[in-house]
């Protein structure tokens, strides 16, 4: 969830620069000292934190240090909309970019414009490592008595380096190359001479053209971005290639992760099978068993076996639609000035595609889990029918079900990534403590919704597996439904793309 906080600041600039609000810029000083308050602010609690860091207290801790990051994080977004709407910082950057602004182009404006609040972004990092190296250091003796592996803790470089590069670039390049691509289309249509008019479908459809070219190639670019190399040869590895080879399906390559043993965890990267790959992070592999390494392995086929990034794209593309359609008729509606507003139309358009993206996203992930469950249980139900010691030559075919075994094997992988990431599994219970603890409480809620946001939680994933593993009609209801909601995201979009061909028409 924290990566979707990146995209507001776009979201909220995109629709100042189109209809520009002319306000006195006396205030953006007030506007960039906000931002530095809320990195110092910030520091000098993770440094207070570390101070009063112990083993005895070390759980209470790690979640005051997780609630500290999880508010500066949202309000870093806001006091953007506010500094550029209210404080005059969108007016300031068109007199500091000059004749630029008048150009074509919207990266240069996007890049100058969203500067203090991803600035402000990075210094978090910086305000947070000293709490979070202190977390760490305390956890080895817990690390120890689990018998994972112990390693010192970055240094601060390496910490801002490591951080920099899998939350801020990961998100934020492929969002400017989608700019620059943008700007590239809409320059090509100037060149041919055609001057088309301003309007929400032309709009539309230079961003979904420039959405079709990055997609495919970001793959590329996010592999050297996050410090990865080909997974090297190995008895583990030729598992996992035997696994994948079943499935019958492509990719370039399984990579090794770097992350310097800070994140267990694993993705899949890649529309195409030309750019696909399969990471595997360093910590990830030091701390999990090789049947716990396979099922996370196969939870990630899962994602391409049901074409998971292609529906992600469908999905992203959809929602911004409708929420850009709901936008202009919010517009259009006999309603108060300031509630017609692009800001509010902005913010109307990503709260609906942030909560259809992450419903659908949570579903997908179940499908993931379910597919993996599968796969562990319908190969060791071979294994035992046929005495054979070694793997399956191919996937099993006809229907299969989520057994106990499957279930049992997927659930201690997903434990495993919760403790080596000191990621709760459930949120915190209200057991009718004093009412001074609700606000603590609710936070906590909100911040467990927010890092399960498109996951789904640890022990909800959990549930559900054992509770369909008891019957084998339950696994074929669920593939009917995720068949009915693909269904159901083809139809509106296809009633979008009409819309979309309609009003292009008009214009």
């Amino acid at each position: 969830m924290s990566r979707f906080l990146l995209l507001p600041p776009f979201v909220l600039w995109m629709a100042w620069s189109s209809n520009p609000v002319t306000n006195s810029h006396g205030h953006v000083a007030w506007f960039l000292a906000g931002y530095l308050i809320i990195v110092l602010g910030l520091g000098i609690l993770c440094r207070v934190l570390a101070r009063s860091v112990h083993g005895a207290n070390i759980e209470r801790r790690l979640e005051q240090f997780k609630k500290f990051i999880f508010l500066a994080r949202w309000v870093i977004p806001v006091w953007f909309g506010i500094g550029l709407y209210w404080m005059g910082w969108g007016e300031l950057v068109r007199q500091l970019l000059g004749h630029v602004s008048h150009w074509p182009a919207e990266l240069p404006g996007v890049l100058l414009g969203t500067a203090p609040a991803f600035g402000a972004w990075a210094g978090l990092y910086w305000s947070q490592y000293p709490a979070d190296r202190a977390l760490r250091e305390q956890s080895l003796l817990v690390q120890l008595d689990n018998g994972l592996p112990v390693r010192s803790p970055q240094g601060l470089w390496s910490y801002l380096s490591t951080n920099l590069r899998m939350q801020v670039l990961f998100t934020l390049l492929p969002v400017y190359f989608i700019v620059a691509v943008r700007d590239a289309l809409f320059g090509s249509m100037l060149l041919a001479g055609f001057h088309p008019r301003d309007g929400g479908p032309i709009e539309i459809g230079l961003s979904l053209g420039a959405v079709a070219i990055v997609f495919p190639l970001a793959p590329e670019i996010l592999r050297r971005t996050l410090q990865t190399r080909r997974l090297p040869d190995s008895d583990l590895r030729q598992r996992l290639e035997e696994l994948f080879d079943r499935t019958r399906l492509k990719c370039r390559e399984i990579l090794l992760w770097h992350t310097d043993s800070t994140v267990g965890n694993a993705a899949v990267m890649g529309l195409v099978p030309r750019f696909r790959y399969i990471l595997l992070s360093d910590l990830l592999l030091e701390t999990m068993t090789d049947e716990q390494i396979e099922a996370v392995f196969a939870h990630e086929v899962g994602h391409i076996k049901h074409h998971h990034m292609i529906w992600n794209v469908v999905m992203m593309l959809l929602a911004g639609t409708i929420g850009g359609t709901l936008g202009d008729l919010l517009q259009a509606a006999p309603v108060p000035h300031w509630l017609a507003s692009d800001m509010v139309g902005s913010i109307v358009s990503f709260t609906i595609f942030v909560a259809s993206f992450g419903w659908v996203s949570r579903r997908m992930e179940r499908q993931a889990d379910v597919y993996a469950a599968r796969m562990i249980e319908s190969e060791a139900m071979a294994l035992v029918g046929t005495g054979a010691i070694g793997v399956l030559e191919k996937e099993p075919t006809g229907p299969t079900f989520v057994g106990q075994h499957g279930a049992e094997v997927f659930a201690s992988a997903l434990y495993r990534v919760a403790a080596i990431n000191n990621i709760r599994t459930s949120p915190r219970k209200w057991r009718g403590q004093s009412l001074r603890h609700y606000p603590s409480y609710l936070l906590d809620r909100l911040k467990h919704s927010a890092d399960n946001f498109l996951h789904g939680s640890i022990e909800t994933r959990r549930i559900y597996l054992e509770r369909i593993s008891a019957e084998p009609a339950l696994t074929w209801r669920f593939d009917r439904f995720m068949r009915g909601l693909y269904i159901t995201v083809i139809v509106l979009l296809i009633g979008m793309a009409g819309w979309m061909t309609w009003s292009m028409m008009q214009i």
